[in-house]
């Protein structure tokens, strides 16, 4: 009796292609979110528009959570406060961003939104 081995595709399981491929797709898009608000810009103000990307990522991610069932609702009774809270600070720094959009081009908005997290952890080390 031969034994023959399974071999698995070249470059890993289809499961790491496939999230590599989803994260390199997040990742373009997300430093695209810039020049979506500069594009945006001579259409609607900039709050308006920040408002409309946050409102289809919320329905993105609650269809997902809902699909999913990961999503209860019963935490959010319970945290109201923090997740309203939550929701504001972040509302307020997508207003923020794309208010800034309009004075600085998408890439130094870019540069500047990313080292922030960089300075932002080195206060509080």
């Amino acid at each position: 009796m031969i034994k023959t081995q399974q071999s698995l595709p070249v470059g890993g399981s289809r499961l790491a292609n496939n999230r590599f491929l989803l994260i390199s797709a997040f990742l373009t898009l997300d430093s695209l979110h810039f020049v979506f608000a500069r594009l945006l810009l001579p259409h609607i103000s900039p709050g308006v528009s920040a408002m409309y990307v946050l409102a289809v990522g919320a329905v993105e991610v609650g269809l997902f959570g809902l699909l999913r069932r990961r999503l209860h609702f019963r935490t959010l009774a319970r945290h109201p406060w923090f997740f309203l809270s939550v929701g504001f600070l972040v509302g307020a720094n997508a207003s923020i961003n794309y208010e800034a959009v309009a004075f600085i081009d998408p890439g130094t908005a870019t540069l500047l939104s990313k080292t922030s997290i960089l300075f932002s952890s080195m206060i509080l080390l």
